[in-house]
């Protein structure tokens, strides 16, 4: 991060995509290495994004399926 911030970056953008397909848990924001890229973050006064929306459609650009990272992640009736 440190060197994304030294060559011009104007901001982070986070996605979610892990959690969705289950390979990791919420609790993974909240790690300690998490907090060092946010505080980093912070201190360097510029913005995170933060991807929240999932695409319930059928999209022929994302893969064609409906709900494709609930599909190959959680089961819907944990949703």
């Amino acid at each position: 991060m440190q060197d994304a911030i030294d060559n011009g970056v104007v901001g982070l953008k986070l996605h979610n995509a892990g959690i969705m397909k289950g390979e990791a848990g919420p609790e993974i924001w909240l790690s300690e290495e998490w907090s060092k890229v946010f505080e980093l973050v912070e201190r360097s006064g510029i913005p995170i994004l933060w991807h929240v929306t999932q695409r319930v459609s059928y999209s022929p650009y994302h893969g064609g399926g409906f709900n494709s990272y609930w599909a190959e992640g959680q089961e819907r009736d944990k949703l």
